[in-house]
């Protein structure tokens, strides 16, 4: 009696050879949705939020201690030539008074100085420390409530720790593979948020050359505004600064305030 083997009749083809699956469609499959997966996170990275919802959850791991010590590098590393003239005092003066009896601005070291630059600008650093130029206040010719306009933006940027936010979010992969392996061999180990604080420390400098985003801005003004109010001082004196940059911005050219704050214009509107 003759047994024919099927097993081996269905599993070999003519020329005897065992037959292979086609997975060359299932490998282009899963390529292209790896490829997709990849664009719609880098889609929404930088067309959504996420980034910044990102960042800031990593800056709020940092120790408010490290603002101060970022700061303190960035101002001496930028090497400001300070005017002591006594015109330029009432900014300290209202500085102070902006800052002064506010208990949630108790963890910053607040410094108000003029600077002398051929250009119109005011910024902040981490920490508390916020620089106007001279110029700014000579050809604004900016009265006291203007001047306590543009410090409470400025102040607005420090309290929400916009600096740190941008600088994060342009170098978050590095800073978080760099945060999960820190060490600096001083015998103590650093959490997370004190790691990535002391990462900001070393890119100190580039703390003088940010551009914030329209929605810094924005969050800037409104704590600006806040503060004013707080302060008793009338927050239009923001608008009416703003509208007297605008206009030295289309005269002129004398300033480099859209370098580092945009969107004047539509802020101006979002205030009135």
């Amino acid at each position: 009696m003759q047994y024919h083997n099927t097993h081996n009749s269905k599993t070999r083809s003519r020329s005897g050879r065992r037959s292979e699956p086609d997975l060359s469609s299932a490998g282009f499959k899963k390529q292209a949705f790896l490829v997709l997966l990849v664009a719609c996170f880098v889609a929404a990275w930088f067309l959504t939020p996420l980034s910044d919802l990102v960042a800031g959850l990593v800056v709020a791991q940092i120790p408010f201690s490290h603002d101060v010590d970022i700061g303190l590098e960035a101002v001496r590393q930028a090497g400001y030539r300070y005017r002591t003239d006594r015109k330029y005092d009432a900014v300290k003066r209202i500085g102070k008074h902006l800052v002064a009896g506010k208990p949630e601005l108790a963890g910053f070291q607040w410094e108000f100085h003029v600077i002398h630059e051929d250009f119109v600008n005011a910024f902040a650093y981490p920490g508390g420390f916020i620089f106007v130029t001279d110029q700014l206040i000579d050809r604004l010719d900016a009265s006291k409530g203007e001047i306590a306009g543009v410090l409470s933006h400025e102040i607005g940027h420090v309290i929400n720790r916009h600096s740190q936010k941008q600088v994060v979010k342009e170098k978050l992969f590095s800073f978080l593979l760099s945060a999960l392996f820190y060490e600096d061999n001083d015998g103590y180990v650093e959490n997370f948020g004190e790691s990535i604080g002391e990462l900001l420390l070393k890119t100190a400098k580039t703390f003088g050359k940010l551009k914030f985003s329209r929605a810094n801005e924005y969050e800037a003004d409104e704590t600006g505004w806040d503060l004013l109010v707080q302060s008793r001082i009338d927050p239009r004196h923001l608008e009416t600064f703003f509208s007297k940059l605008l206009k030295l911005q289309g005269d002129d050219g004398f300033t480099r305030w859209d370098s580092t704050h945009p969107g004047t214009l539509e802020r101006i509107s979002n205030l009135k």
